[in-house]
């Protein structure tokens, strides 16, 4: 008698809801003030391999950069 063992992955996929995601960020303009700016439409996905954490992965991606300068020193002489 022999008995076969199947092995299951358990991989769960949770994506990013691109209404509650954001991505910005902020950089010191010659040590004046800050620009700042964000990325369009943030998505992508998570996918966890719960039994072998090696094969899980993530993927994002973003629309253009919409950018602001929020430094009236930049704009004045």
């Amino acid at each position: 008698m022999s008995t076969l063992a199947v092995l299951q992955t358990a991989t769960t996929t949770w994506n990013l809801d691109p209404t509650h995601s954001v991505a910005e960020f902020k950089v010191k303009h010659m040590m004046i003030c800050n620009v700042e700016g964000h990325f369009g439409t943030v998505t992508g996905a998570l996918i966890l391999d719960e039994t072998d954490r090696t094969n899980s992965s993530v993927e994002a991606s973003r629309d253009g950069l919409r950018q602001y300068a929020r430094c009236p020193a930049r704009y004045t002489s």
